[in-house]
């Protein structure tokens, strides 16, 4: 699920080219011994669709999928489960800070140190193809697609506990 073509986005450590490589990450995932893949229903799905809300509906769930990652990740923790890796959608500089440029790029300390992480497609795992692989319901949302016709969006995260 791993591929070699993601977007160079530059804006944040865990943002391509500065993020975790892609043979770093096919290493760290082998270490591994479970995934928990999650998926959160975008209800209305349009907001996944109407661009001109993307960026405040991204940010919401976002945040959302940020929030389930570290959860998961703090209750594995404290059941002995002492490595585990959570990722979760899109670049947490647009969904946890919303500014252009990530503080810690410019010599700064991260305000959100505990909720920030790389996202599933800036490691390189294709979501769309991990997402149907396991069966569930998942629909391309591009420029031209009208909000009305899209039955389902999703708002993807992952944690991988060793």
């Amino acid at each position: 699920m791993l591929r070699s073509t993601v977007p160079i986005l530059d804006k944040n450590p865990y943002c391509p080219p500065r993020g975790p490589s892609l043979n770093l990450m096919r290493e760290a995932v082998r270490r591994y011994t479970w995934a928990l893949l999650f998926a959160l229903d975008v209800i209305p799905p349009g907001e996944f669709a109407d661009h001109s809300i993307e960026s405040e509906a991204v940010v919401k769930w976002g945040k959302k999928c940020l929030e389930i990652t570290s959860r998961v990740e703090t209750l594995a923790f404290g059941r002995g489960y002492y490595l585990e890796m959570g990722l979760g959608q899109a670049s947490c500089l647009k969904i946890l800070c919303g500014q252009e440029q990530c503080l810690v790029l410019g010599g700064g300390r991260c305000p959100y140190p505990l909720q920030s992480r790389p996202s599933m497609e800036g490691s390189g795992i294709d979501v769309f193809r991990l997402v149907t692989k396991v069966g569930w319901e998942i629909y391309p949302i591009y420029r031209s697609v009208d909000p009305e016709t899209v039955p389902r969006a999703l708002s993807v995260g992952i944690i991988f506990v060793y």
